[in-house]
């Protein structure tokens, strides 16, 4: 398991699933906090699967406003307004 690694390392990025995200900030193994660029790609897998209040809660995990890019296929899930709230203010959309 490589969560203690990354407490005591401040890694340049991280891919991620959102659980396993989750459960990392959970165990404390890793700190978001600081984080200023938040991608998130497959918006619509994320919206069908429910994934939305995890994502929701990574970004109230992580302080001040971050920029963030979503990559989607298009905006059957979610209009740009329930996008911006979720993540916390602007974004930038990128289709695929």
């Amino acid at each position: 398991m490589a969560a203690p690694c990354l407490k005591s390392c401040e890694p340049e990025f991280l891919v991620a699933t959102p659980e396993r995200l989750l459960e990392l900030i959970s165990l404390n193994a890793i700190d978001i906090s600081g984080v200023s660029l938040l991608v998130v790609d497959g918006l619509e897998t994320l919206c069908n699967g429910g994934y939305l209040d995890m994502i929701k809660s990574i970004r109230q995990s992580i302080s001040g406003n971050p920029r963030a890019v979503v990559f989607s296929e298009g905006s059957s899930c979610t209009s740009v307004s329930s996008v911006e709230d979720l993540l916390g203010g602007s974004y930038c959309r990128l289709p695929l």
